[in-house]
């Protein structure tokens, strides 16, 4: 009886002992409170255009939106009651690591591709993201034609807080038959595989699993296919596979089509 006494006695002390040294988490800090003073409110949803609203943002989310909202103590408060105030534009379909030039390419994308790399392309990439989240675009679909995921490292610069740029939603490298929207020579095609990193070829479905697999391995936020870049595009059966394969992880897919049957 001792002998039990003892151990239940000593597994007491353990457990408390084991719960002494569990570290207690910080407290979080309270999430920033901007109040925001709109002379003039665009709302999309009633076709209207608001006066002398109040745009109360917690953290990242819009709490409240009207002419009498309280603005609780300690708030900052941005003073636009001389402008007028809309919704973020959204850009549906961009390639902000793809920038013509006259120099060195002539504005020709397949010299932009072979002369400059994807980490130049993603200082490009940074630069265009700065230039649309100041004309307004807080949120860029970036699809594809991004060198070697350069646009997955502009998302992850913005949202690590490294440079401002809008919220990215990107692709990843873009997904068709082969030759993607290229056409290129038997010896680049096949000797030097000069179509990837633009376009990742698969033809097959193991080869589609396999490309769709990658680009999310690699930071894609929604999967960007090929509907009919070639005379031997998708069927409608192939990219119903395509969808169901990357609802898996929950991305969508969007497709580039080109064709009047496409």
């Amino acid at each position: 009886m001792r002998r039990v006494l003892a151990l239940v006695v000593a597994a007491v002390t353990f457990v408390v002992a084991a719960q002494a040294q569990t570290p207690v988490p910080a407290p979080q800090p309270a999430p920033t409170v901007i109040a925001i003073r709109a002379g003039r409110l665009l709302d999309p949803d009633a076709g209207a255009v608001r006066t002398n609203q109040v745009i109360l943002v917690e953290g990242t989310r819009i709490r409240e939106i009207g002419p009498n909202v309280t603005i609780p103590a300690g708030a900052q408060v941005i003073d636009l009651s001389k402008l007028t105030v809309m919704p973020g534009l959204v850009d549906a379909h961009n390639h902000l690591a793809l920038t013509y030039k006259p120099e060195p390419e002539s504005n020709v994308y397949y010299f932009t591709y072979v002369q400059e790399s994807t980490a130049l392309r993603a200082i490009q990439a940074a630069s265009n993201g700065i230039q649309m989240l100041a004309s307004g675009f807080t949120i860029v679909r970036d699809m594809g034609n991004n060198g070697n995921y350069a646009d997955t490292a502009l998302r992850q610069a913005i949202e690590q807080g490294w440079i401002p740029g809008p919220t990215i939603i990107n692709s990843g490298i873009i997904i068709g038959g082969m030759g993607g929207q290229f056409y290129p020579t038997p010896e680049m095609a096949k000797d030097h595989n000069i179509v990837y990193p633009e376009y990742l070829d698969a033809d097959t479905r193991d080869e589609m699993v396999k490309a769709i697999r990658q680009n999310i391995l690699f930071g894609a936020r929604v999967i960007k296919i090929c509907v009919d870049c070639k005379p031997y595009g998708y069927t409608a059966n192939e990219i119903r596979f395509i969808i169901a394969e990357a609802a898996k992880a929950g991305l969508k897919v969007e497709g580039h089509v080109q064709t009047v049957n496409g």
